[in-house]
């Protein structure tokens, strides 16, 4: 199963704590109290991209494409999310895979080519 073919499967449901962080911070009068629920969003928004990384990950998507998807490298995505799709999955692919999946060809992953002597 292809990475669009696993997209197409999967339904999401927002957490009931993210849509009470949410309410939180968009009803009331209290701004410091909307800053503290923005807050306790931020954390539970951060909680799920890991988890949609993981899934990503799992559904072959590489870490160029998740980087994209971030609007970061693929190197950024991969240290901020490895440790986490290695405990939710058990293990991550690492880089090297990446450049072999490009044909051995480093420049192709955005990575440095080894300079010649």
């Amino acid at each position: 199963m292809g990475l669009t073919e696993a997209m197409v499967e999967t339904r999401r449901a927002v957490p009931a704590m993210m849509l009470d962080a949410w309410e939180r911070a968009t009803k009331g009068p209290d701004p410091i109290a909307a800053l503290r629920a923005t807050k306790a969003l931020w954390q539970h928004l951060a909680q799920w991209q890991s988890v949609l990384v993981s899934e990503a990950v799992n559904a072959t998507a590489t870490w160029d494409e998740i980087g994209l998807a971030l609007g970061t490298t693929r190197q950024a995505a991969w240290a901020r999310f490895r440790k986490w799709v290695e405990r939710a999955s058990g293990g991550t692919r690492p880089m090297q895979e990446e450049i072999s999946k490009a044909g051995g060809r480093a420049d192709e992953v955005g990575a440095r080519a080894p300079e010649k002597a």
